[in-house]
């Protein structure tokens, strides 16, 4: 008596981009706080979670995919809005991961809704170009 057995991994037909572009003379790392699910570090609540969760770019753009959409997660979050921080690599390298949070040693933080993901096609550079001049941001719009 044979028996066979077939098994079929499904990958999902569609992924959905979110790029973070470095435009800066810095390398650069970056962390979504939704990504990665820390329930405790959602918008409103802005504090930096673990460093174990930043990617870095350096001078060039990374992209995270995602099975589902972007505007199903962001749609998900408790205040439908998606923080991103960045951060010098630099300083992530060389401080201790404490200091980094105790200090907000951040360059950007951007609080983006699905309109303002949109109207970025879902590109997002660093740093902020004109067209973000009215999405939130911390530190302000320069």
């Amino acid at each position: 008596m044979s028996f066979f057995l077939f098994s079929k991994c499904e990958y999902p037909d569609t992924f959905y981009g979110l790029s973070i572009r470095n435009n800066s003379d810095i390398p650069i790392s970056f962390y979504l706080n939704t990504i990665y699910k820390t329930k405790n570090f959602q918008y409103p609540d802005t504090l930096i979670n673990n460093s174990d969760i930043t990617r870095n770019i350096g001078l060039s753009t990374a992209t995270v995919n995602s099975s589902k959409s972007w505007r199903e997660i962001v749609s998900d979050l408790p205040k439908d809005t998606l923080s991103i921080f960045i951060f010098d690599k630099d300083i992530i390298k060389k401080e201790d991961w404490e200091k980094v949070r105790k200090d907000y040693l951040i360059l950007k933080r951007y609080d983006l809704s699905i309109e303002d993901l949109e109207l970025l096609n879902y590109k997002i550079p660093y740093p902020p170009t004109a067209e973000m001049f009215k999405m939130k941001q911390y530190p302000s719009f320069d």
